[in-house]
């Protein structure tokens, strides 16, 4: 169900079915599929072309041709995917009473995860390869020059890259590690920064005991520092847009040029060729001056309401 808020006879917001959304600002996700039948047609096609990867499985490393047809393989399932998963869970997304569309994500997810199960040699096989192979492969199938930041960004994980029986030890000895601080000490560390942030003993948010434990469902905690992910883009994302909005010469081109390159290289890269270099304290600063006019900007508002 998509909720729009509306102005309501007390004066608070009350919530809008989907049936009462202008049809102008809906999902057309007819555009995906045009009907729940297609996009079950499109699921069996899929779930019936899963065991297609294996037939590259140990053959990666034998020459460009058949990593290229892996890759593209691969490419082209992922993209189907994420039609799949789009669609069911933004069905899901309209009206989250509706256990049809609840199902349907349930069902996407499941193949993906079992997609992934036999995909998972792909990056293990990689990981063998050198830079200089992957140069001979990608010189010897130019189509492969699309892969090469992915095979590149593989490759740059190697010196981290344990072997099955490394990988099986030091399982074992995280787990062991993992039982000796107690989830205890992770539950108040979590509640007191929690309180802080809040204002719980100042009055200003009460934060109940339940909500300490919080952070054992956080997976944004444990992946790949997300959590300085937000921030930095933020930071990027708003010194691109001062840029644009000071007019600063040809901003706007260069804005398109940064979306437009995708994953061919490193952000930090992309960034450089926008005019922003992420390495310098110049977007960080930009940011801080546009968070600092908003603030001022609410300041004269709230001033002006109180007659100030």
């Amino acid at each position: 169900m998509i909720l729009t808020v509306l102005p309501a006879a007390d004066g608070h917001g009350r919530l809008r079915e989907r049936a009462r959304v202008p049809a102008a600002q809906q999902w057309r996700l007819e555009d995906l599929y045009p009907s729940d039948q297609a996009w079950e047609q499109a699921k069996s096609e899929l779930a019936g072309r899963l065991d297609e990867i294996l037939q590259y499985k140990g053959r990666l490393t034998e020459s460009a041709g058949p990593l290229l047809a892996c890759l593209t393989l691969n490419s082209e399932i992922s993209r189907v995917f994420g039609r799949l998963h789009s669609y069911a869970t933004m069905k899901s997304d309209e009206d989250t009473r509706n256990a049809t569309y609840l199902a349907m994500k349930q069902e996407i997810k499941q193949l993906i995860t079992e997609y992934h199960a036999r995909a998972s040699f792909l990056e293990p096989e990689i990981v063998t390869l050198d830079k200089e192979t992957v140069e001979k492969f990608v010189a010897a199938e130019p189509a492969l020059k699309v892969y090469r930041m992915y095979l590149f960004d593989v490759l740059r994980g190697k010196p981290h890259t344990l072997s099955k029986e490394e990988e099986k030890l030091l399982a074992r000895t995280l787990y062991l590690d993992a039982l000796k601080p107690p989830g205890d000490t992770f539950t108040a560390l979590y509640g007191d920064i929690l309180k802080e942030y809040y204002g719980h003993d100042r009055g200003i948010c009460r934060i109940d005991d339940l909500y300490t434990v919080e952070w054992v469902c956080v997976p944004h905690f444990y992946y790949r520092f997300y959590v300085y992910q937000y921030s930095t883009s933020f930071t990027a994302a708003t010194a691109l847009a001062e840029e644009a909005r000071a007019g600063k010469g040809d901003a706007a081109r260069r804005y398109l040029d940064f979306i437009s390159a995708g994953g061919s290289d490193y952000p930090i890269e992309t960034l450089k060729r926008a005019g922003i270099d992420m390495t310098t304290p110049g977007p960080f600063q930009e940011t801080m001056a546009a968070m600092n006019r908003t603030m001022d900007e609410i300041e004269t508002i709230l001033a002006r309401r109180e007659g100030r």
